[in-house]
């Protein structure tokens, strides 16, 4: 039987489906818990009973999934092809090469960094010696300043230097003329006292502008800057003077006159700027009101580095041309070999002159598009009043809608763009 069922299978022809069938090996199928018990479901009841009734093993859920899950404890866990940072800082890898930064202090640029190396404060010693005076010091030293504790020929004044190396490579160290002063509020107001007392005479000792006059001369060139230190305390304190002598002036008219007799004279605001705008105009010097320590140190720090980079950005104003315009506008327009560009290189060139707006350009190049149709037309003109009033019909719209207006070029702008394009006079004025 056997034999002659092979036999049969040579003499029939080979179909695709049927020798893979036949070829391919038989493969157990294990059906999950889901598709066993779908299966199940399927039997009819009386089979599924006879079934139980047998005593059939069970196919309990949780039976069946036991060693699935006892194989699995035992297979070995894949191992992750992504790295894991080591937390001990012996095994982690070394960090990347670069300076380290305080992120208190944000890094400055190499041209600030420059131009702050160069720059040494030299700082009285009387200044430190004040209570709080020290404040500046560490301000400065934060911005990385080089200061200089040294005496100065005017007490609590701060001056300022400049190191840097010449075209023959020495070095050099110039000072500059800024100089400020911090003036206690008690010695300002007393100055002001004797200033408004000796009106007549301002350069009597005690006064501001001797004050001044002693700062100038102790240096061939200096500019004083003056910072006035608690001068809100003083007026402060005046104020709750009054309140007092409000009070007591209610308790008897004894004791007020004879405390009325004893109080020095009070100084109003308007007084102290009297006195302060007439010092700054007469002897050129700038004065500054400042309360706080912290308000001092900023603006000490402010002012140097005000001063260093006072070089550079005086160099850089000086690199263009005095006849040279720099700017969006001045810089021309981009021509593309195309001759994209030249219609407005056309309106520009209108717009040069006084008084000429946008929509008059524009409505001069709407007309003649390029200067050689304007000078065509002003050929076929017969006289010079023709050609002189050739532009002054074009009509030019201001705004839209309900809002636009409407005007003419009019004959004094026709006259000059007729002359800029056929005059041969160099010096010719077109500003008429």
């Amino acid at each position: 039987m056997n034999s002659e069922s092979s036999d049969n299978e040579d003499l029939l022809p080979r179909v695709a489906f049927l020798a893979s069938t036949a070829r391919r090996p038989t493969a157990m199928v294990q059906l999950s818990s889901s598709d066993s018990e779908q299966e199940a479901e399927e039997l009819p009841l009386l089979q599924r009973l006879a079934a139980h009734g047998q005593g059939e093993p069970s196919t309990n859920l949780a039976e069946s999934r036991e060693p699935v899950r006892a194989a699995a404890r035992d297979r070995p866990k894949a191992t992750r092809k992504k790295s894991v940072r080591s937390r001990d800082p012996v095994s982690a890898p070394p960090p990347k090469s670069g300076p380290s930064r305080d992120p208190g202090t944000a890094p400055l640029p190499k041209k600030a960094k420059k131009s702050q190396e160069s720059l040494i404060v030299h700082i009285d010693t009387v200044l430190l010696q004040d209570g709080s005076g020290g404040q500046v010091l560490n301000a400065l030293q934060a911005q990385e300043y080089k200061c200089v504790i040294q005496s100065q020929p005017v007490a609590r004044s701060i001056t300022w230097s400049r190191s840097g190396e010449d075209v023959n490579g020495e070095t050099f160290c110039q000072e500059e003329p800024e100089m400020m002063i911090l003036v206690p509020g008690e010695v300002f107001i007393t100055m002001v006292e004797n200033s408004k007392t000796n009106a007549q005479h301002n350069q009597s000792p005690g006064t501001l502008r001797s004050f001044v006059s002693n700062i100038m001369a102790s240096k061939s060139r200096v500019i004083p800057t003056l910072v006035i230190m608690e001068t809100e305390k003083y007026f402060s304190d005046q104020k709750s003077k009054g309140k007092r002598a409000l009070k007591d002036a209610g308790r008897g008219e004894r004791k007020r006159k004879q405390k009325t007799q004893q109080e020095v004279p009070k100084l109003s605001r308007v007084d102290v700027e009297e006195v302060v705008m007439d010092l700054q105009l007469q002897m050129n010097v700038h004065v500054w009101f400042l309360e706080t320590w912290k308000e001092i140190s900023d603006f000490v720090c402010m002012f140097s580095k005000a001063l260093a980079e006072a070089p550079t950005k005086r160099q850089r104003d000086n690199t263009g041309f005095s006849f040279c315009t720099e700017g969006d506008w001045a810089g021309g327009v981009r021509v593309e070999k195309c001759g994209k560009g030249l219609l407005e290189v056309w309106k520009r060139q209108i717009q040069q002159f006084n008084r000429v707006s946008v929509e008059v350009a524009s409505a001069v190049v709407a007309a003649y598009p390029s200067p050689q149709l304007l000078i065509k037309a002003y050929r076929h003109c017969q006289t010079n009043a023709e050609r002189h009033g050739l532009l002054s019909d074009i009509l030019v719209r201001r705004g839209e809608g309900v809002t636009s207006t409407s005007r003419r070029v009019g004959p004094e702008l026709s006259k000059r763009i007729y002359l800029q394009l056929t005059s041969l006079e160099p010096e010719l004025s077109l500003d008429l």
